[in-house]
């Protein structure tokens, strides 16, 4: 489960997405290909990227997520 102080929201996770949640938390930058490939240990499928791609987008709709510009 993850709080959203910001609108009191709580949004239950999968521990895929949990896990995937944690490697952001580094607040480095990182690429979907490499977001899948720390998941993996290993060198990830289009699919899988396809599918980190899907969860960050779904992260940032929920607001637990903002895009950055360089």
């Amino acid at each position: 489960m993850v709080y959203d102080a910001t609108d009191s929201s709580l949004h239950a996770l999968t521990p895929v997405a949990a896990e995937l949640l944690s490697l952001l938390l580094d607040g480095q930058a990182h690429t979907p290909t490499e977001l899948a490939g720390r998941l993996l240990m290993d060198d990830p499928h289009p699919d899988e990227v396809n599918d980190v791609c899907s969860q960050l987008m779904q992260f940032e709709h929920l607001g637990l997520l903002e895009r950055s510009h360089p």
